[in-house]
């Protein structure tokens, strides 16, 4: 037989393609990239070779009596297609989404857009460029050429003896894991489905139990992430942060910035708070050193009943001398020559852990306050890890139910209602027991537990959106829910369960490293990954089967049994209305045959 290894290489090139293109198109649009940037090809690799494996078995779901390769490869777009743009489209409904949620935190929104136009650039590949080469690789095979060497024919003639395809551990190890993986699904797990009660009571039991588990310990969510987390094991920074928490106990010296805001300093009363101010904030027990502020020393110059010309006398002479070097910075006038603003500064010791640090400033910013001036307390890590801190659980909480608004709306378009309601809180079931996780091992919510959040509802609807929609194309809609899983798994189950496998390859990678952030990111993706498969493959199916059982004990429904795709084969020329159709309950019961 013929391998297809050039055929595999540009499948994986297509989203390896995309991924690189999406990080032109941010460069293009003057985005700046950013750590979470260096996840996106993973995820593009991981959502393609979805996409490829869906076409490969669009096409050869055609069959054999089509010999026409460009035929057999519009059949196949025109029914994997429709499963690949529904997925993708949902799927940028929820990285959208996310991007407008956090367009006020650039690291986050350049992440989300970023995966958005990994998708798009990947859904036009895989319906435009894929197809193509497809069709190239079939007429190569029935040329006789080689597949790594298309310019050189074969020494023999070694033309497939059957039209059913061969992969290439097929041809050079005789093991068609391919295979044997569809046919478990199609005649193991999709029969358990349709009728074991055993395995129905299983899976709906791990769907429920695993949702109220979560919802349980979602208040204990909590929120943060060590700044050391995004560097790499080795780096001297870790020598450095070790150094911090053994010799300054987790603590680092900050310089806190003052704006006092048109100082009237011609007011005792303002020169007596601003002099409280200062004393309060040198005498805190974090305090490195009193407060450098020259309003203070200006003010320490006046006397009680000073006015207006005393105090601009003497801020002059003050700048007159030799400070005005250390202190012109820290001044600025109008047009007259009167003061508008002026800058102090403080220093105090803040604390390196999320939680510290966000108490430590709180309680800065209240004094600062309690002053009664009009005055601003500033930093750096106010604006980045303290509001980051008191907003990222708020933001991933928040991300999520919008990105699922949006992938519920998108699903509207595509699929009935019920179907969409089915994928959504399949999909949402993911979600919660993420967060289940994260809580029973410590997983705070942070810049990259975000972006899995956000990833999850992205991935998961993929499944999920497959499940349903094979339960949904050309199905007879008045079959209950048992026959409809089973028909679905054996339409899909394989594509499904091998997008899972390749998302753990793919996602499973960054788990070797070297800094904590990836490796945190690769636990959690692959969480979302093995969860989402496990309930789109049996949970979810195991409680609609479940379900349709009950309604059976409850009305006395009867449904057709679906029909086993081996056992479905027969002579062409038989004439349906004489063959024998068993009628059976979702129990497996038989009641009477026609």
């Amino acid at each position: 037989g013929h391998t297809q290894l050039m055929l595999v290489v540009a499948g994986c090139l297509v989203p390896l393609l995309s991924s690189v293109g999406s990080l032109g198109l941010l460069g293009y649009i003057r985005i700046k990239m950013n750590i979470l940037g260096c996840m996106a090809p993973f995820l593009g690799l991981a959502v393609g070779i979805d996409c490829f494996f869906l076409m490969v078995t669009s096409v050869n779901s055609v069959g054999p009596e089509e010999r026409d390769h460009a035929k057999v490869m519009a059949c196949a777009v025109s029914r994997g297609g429709v499963a690949a743009t529904t997925t993708t489209l949902t799927s940028m409904a929820a990285f959208i989404t996310s991007a407008i949620t956090t367009i006020h935190f650039p690291g986050f929104f350049s992440f989300s857009l970023a995966l958005v136009f990994v998708l798009f650039l990947n859904l036009m590949g895989m319906l435009v460029l894929m197809p193509a080469l497809m069709v190239l690789n079939e007429r190569r095979m029935l040329a006789n050429r080689r597949d790594l060497f298309p310019c050189v024919r074969r020494t023999r003639n070694s033309s497939i003896a059957d039209d059913r395809p061969h992969s290439t551990f097929a041809c050079c190890f005789n093991l068609d894991l391919g295979r044997r993986g569809r046919q478990a699904v199609s005649h193991h797990l999709a029969p358990l489905i349709e009728k074991n009660l055993a395995c129905q009571l299983t899976g709906a039991t791990i769907w429920i139990g695993l949702i109220v588990a979560a919802a349980v310990l979602l208040p204990d969510l909590g929120q943060g992430m060590p700044d050391r987390y995004f560097i790499i094991d080795d780096s001297p920074l870790q020598v450095y942060f070790d150094d911090i928490e053994q010799g300054f106990d987790k603590t680092v010296p900050m310089e806190m910035g003052l704006l006092l805001q048109q100082p009237q300093l011609s007011d005792s009363s303002y020169r007596a708070a601003l002099l409280n101010l200062m004393t309060d904030l040198g005498d805190r027990s974090d305090a490195i050193m009193p407060p450098d502020c020259w309003p203070v020393y200006v003010a320490q110059t006046l006397q009680p009943s000073a006015g207006q010309s005393e105090a601009e006398a003497a801020a002059e002479k003050f700048f007159a001398s030799s400070m005005h070097e250390l202190y012109d910075w820290d001044l600025q006038k109008d047009g007259n020559g009167t003061i508008q603003s002026a800058r102090c500064r403080f220093f105090v010791w803040q604390p390196m852990d999320s939680k510290k640090r966000s108490d430590h400033a709180d309680n800065l910013l209240a004094v600062v306050e309690q002053a009664g001036l009009p005055v601003v307390a500033y930093h750096a890590s106010l604006a980045t890890h303290v509001a980051r801190y008191k907003r990222i659980k708020q933001m991933v909480l928040e991300s999520a139910a919008c990105s699922s608004i949006a992938v519920f709306v998108a699903l509207l378009l595509f699929l009935p209602t019920c179907h969409a309601i089915l994928a959504v809180g399949n999909v949402i079931a993911v979600v919660a027991v993420l967060f289940g996780f994260m809580t029973l091992t410590g997983i705070t919510c942070n810049a990259i537990s975000f972006s899995v959040c956000v990833m999850a509802i992205g991935f998961c609807v993929d499944y999920s959106c497959h499940i349903v929609h094979f339960a949904d194309h050309n199905v007879d809609r008045k079959l209950p829910w048992n026959a409809r899983m089973g028909h679905s798994l054996r339409e899909c189950g394989f594509d499904v369960l091998q997008g899972c496998a390749t998302a753990f390859l793919g996602v499973g990678l960054l788990g070797f490293h070297g800094a904590m952030a990836f490796r945190i990111f690769a636990a959690l993706a692959l969480i979302i990954t093995g969860v989402g498969g496990l309930f789109a493959l049996w949970c979810l199916p195991a409680l609609l089967a479940l379900m349709a059982r009950i309604q059976h004990a409850l009305c006395g429904s009867i449904t057709l049994e679906t029909t086993d795709p081996e056992k479905a084969e027969g002579p062409a020329e038989a004439d349906p209305a004489k063959a024998d159709v068993e009628v059976v309950h979702p129990d497996g019961d038989s009641t009477f045959s026609v």
